[in-house]
């Protein structure tokens, strides 16, 4: 087997020209592969970081379990989380501490906002501070667009199309995210022809209720229709602003993700039913929240596919064509091998041999190219519109050892087998019919 080998070895370099082009076509796959699913492998990671971390939704979101239905969207008040109930919530956390990264509290607010000559309606909301960065991790502590992260209570945070409309902009339009992912944390300038704003609502008992509050930022919303009414401030400017101790639902970011999570939420579940609350534990992917999320994934994974397809179809007969071209130009060879004794079970090893040996190459310059190539585009800085995103968000490429392994495994198999079924094809003729071969 090993002098096989070193005859299929040194087959490679005697035929360079032919194993030239069998290189080219393999490491051509490979690099039109791991490029093509190492892009839609962070753009995948671009929405699951801003669902998890940027809009901080967390791991699980707790909350009653008709907020979400027509009742609840109609009447949110009767749905929200009283007082008791957090404290039932907050001691089950308590149990899960050394698994828990940030534990955030939400009340959803809605109503008009004015800054003295214009008003407008706004949907927003107010939340835990301190917990709220830790929930945004490293990349999005820092998520003001302009202007500075809410870091005292009374001031807000406003999308930068609803600031738009209260009189709030850029001193300059600025590339903001960074190349990795996340807000470059510093503070880019913004004017506001008036930077107090006063939210009026109207609470649950009827009475009419205003809070002013300082701009101190805008951020980005991601989607345009939320951008265009978005106000964020402090949980305790939100209760106080709706006068009650209420909570419109919790969020929980665990410190590392793993089906310990599921059996966390099942716990809960069934601890606040048989405790008769209404309040349910659900991943955020399963909740209404993250329908959008799974709809785009979906749309992907299938354009993801069409594409792989095609891209595999093609590299497929570029292979497909180069090894057997390889192997009917050698066909005398294999006649001269038969006529000397060589059995075609020897043959078809030195043959698939070689088709291995040009597959090792041929990914191994992929990989090279590939890495080079995603560097570069990479480090270019390249931004795009990515559908109802508000903002533009960088071109990257992932660099996943898992899918050039892959892209080597199954360029090398298809090398092989198509290999082994032209030789096998060739060999069915006879020795003399090899050696007259045209």
């Amino acid at each position: 087997m090993r002098s096989l080998f070193i005859i299929a070895l040194r087959n490679v370099f005697l035929h360079w020209r032919q194993s030239l082009v069998a290189t080219i076509s393999l490491a051509a796959g490979l690099v039109s592969l791991v490029m093509f699913q190492g892009y839609m492998k962070d753009v995948q990671r671009v929405y699951q970081e801003a669902f998890r971390s940027r809009m901080m939704w967390g791991d699980v979101i707790v909350e009653n379990q008709g907020l979400r239905h027509a009742e609840g969207r109609a009447e949110p008040w009767r749905f929200s989380v009283t007082p008791p109930e957090q404290e039932f919530i907050r001691k089950f956390a308590d149990l899960h501490a050394r698994e828990i990264d940030a534990y955030n509290r939400f009340l959803q607010i809605t109503g008009a906002v004015t800054n003295g000559k214009t008003t407008t309606i706004f949907t927003g909301y107010g939340y835990d501070l301190a917990e709220g960065e830790k929930t945004r991790g490293n990349n999005w502590a820092w998520n003001a667009l302009y202007g500075t992260p809410l870091r005292e209570p009374h001031t807000a945070l406003l999308g930068q199309s609803l600031g738009k409309i209260l009189g709030c902009v850029p001193d300059k339009q600025e590339q903001v995210l960074s190349a990795g992912a996340g807000y470059k944390p510093e503070v880019r300038p913004f004017h506001c022809t008036q930077k107090n704003i006063q939210l009026n609502i109207t609470t649950p008992e009827g009475q009419l209720n205003a809070v002013d509050l300082e701009v101190v930022g805008l951020l980005d919303a991601l989607y345009k229709d939320v951008d265009d009414k978005l106000v964020v401030t402090s949980i305790a400017d939100a209760q106080t602003l709706m006068n009650t101790p209420n909570l419109s639902y919790i969020t929980i970011k665990f410190l590392y993700e793993g089906s310990f999570i599921d059996k966390i939420v099942n716990e809960f579940n069934q601890t606040a039913e048989a405790a008769g609350l209404e309040q349910r534990m659900v991943r955020w992917e399963n909740h209404i929240v993250g329908e959008m999320f799974i709809r785009t994934m979906n749309l992907l994974s299938i354009f993801r596919n069409f594409v792989v397809t095609i891209i595999v179809a093609i590299a497929g007969l570029s292979i497909f064509n180069t090894m057997l071209k390889l192997v009917k130009e050698r066909t005398r060879e294999i006649g001269t091998l038969r006529s000397i004794g060589f059995l075609p079970k020897q043959i078809l090893v030195i043959f698939v041999s070689e088709a291995i040996i040009l597959s090792v190459i041929g990914s191994l310059i992929g990989t090279l190219i590939a890495i080079i190539c995603t560097l570069a585009l990479n480090g270019i800085g390249i931004t795009y519109k990515a559908g109802v995103l508000v903002e533009p968000i960088p071109f990257r490429i992932i660099i996943s050892p898992p899918l050039y392994v892959f892209s080597f495994i199954s360029l090398s198999l298809l090398a092989a087998v198509t290999t082994w079924l032209v030789c096998r094809s060739t060999l069915k003729s006879s020795a003399a019919e090899n050696l007259t071969y045209v």
